[in-house]
């Protein structure tokens, strides 16, 4: 069963425990993106690698919102995943 929020977890976002977990998984965080479309996905990756979010789903209004603090590792935002994923890959 899932952990909800009131548990606090570190594997709850905006906590970095799963990114964590995965770079025990020998993922090259430094080389990675975290793609979201919550202001919480952009926090997990905070510290450890740079983040898209997406203007799909709930990200239209997160990013209608300010960033939160801790927010600086956000590289851009993109209307949709294809175009975050380009982003990625040409690294703009």
């Amino acid at each position: 069963m899932p952990h909800r929020p009131l548990d606090d977890c570190l594997c709850r976002k905006p906590k970095p425990g799963l990114i964590l977990q995965a770079a025990a998984l020998r993922l090259d965080l430094p080389g990675s993106i975290l793609i979201g479309d919550t202001w919480n996905d952009i926090l997990a990756s905070a510290g450890v690698g740079r983040a898209i979010l997406v203007r799909a789903g709930l990200g239209a209004a997160q990013a209608e919102a300010s960033p939160p603090t801790g927010t600086s590792n956000l590289a851009a935002n993109s209307r949709a995943l294809p175009e975050a994923i380009h982003r990625f890959v040409v690294r703009d």
